[in-house]
């Protein structure tokens, strides 16, 4: 279970990013990039902390991305949160603070979602998919894989991984042994 400290950090540089995201965002556009800060902050999440916080982390920020522009209500929620939930499967066995896995994760969780986005917007007749907030889409893909691997790093205060925490995705199936028509 997730202590409270760590749910505060988390939402501090969440916010950082909504706020970065809403108030620079017009700045960028002027050279047709628009980076996703949340999304950065979405996998650095689920780097340093594992699956479980990116996922809970690109659920909660991309519900609030939603609702704060108003337009597809739950499209990024399902774009962000399995991306996060992947990208800390996926890095589980690499070190935490290596740059390039910072950056092919960033560009993995953007291309991922850019897909996920695309696919919704069309099948919900929603026209020409781009990333919600204009910009071209390579640009916007490399700049928020550029912040990822710029942040890594650093001890920004996210939780660690549990040592205990499953770093792969596994099956567990065990036969059941009967003895004499009963569970042994």
């Amino acid at each position: 279970m997730p202590r409270r400290r760590d749910i505060r950090f988390m939402a501090f540089f969440g916010l950082l990013a909504l706020l970065l995201q809403f108030s620079l965002g017009e700045f960028f556009r002027r050279w047709l990039v628009s980076p996703d800060w949340v999304l950065a902050v979405v996998t650095l999440a689920a780097i340093k902390s594992g699956p479980y916080y990116g996922l809970g982390a690109g659920a909660a920020l991309g519900f609030l991305l939603d609702l704060l522009s108003g337009r597809w209500l739950g499209l990024r929620v399902l774009a962000y949160a399995p991306a996060a939930y992947l990208v800390g499967l996926w890095t589980g066995s690499f070190h935490e603070r290596h740059r390039l896995a910072g950056f092919l994760a960033g560009i993995f969780t953007a291309g991922f979602s850019f897909l996920v986005q695309s696919f919704w917007i069309t099948f919900l007749g929603g026209g020409s998919p781009s990333l919600a907030g204009g910009g071209d889409t390579l640009g916007r893909i490399l700049f928020t894989a550029f912040w990822a691997a710029l942040l890594i790093p650093y001890d920004l205060g996210f939780p660690q991984r549990p040592a205990g925490e499953p770093q792969e995705l596994t099956l567990v199936w065990k036969p059941l042994k009967m003895k004499k028509g009963r569970e042994a």
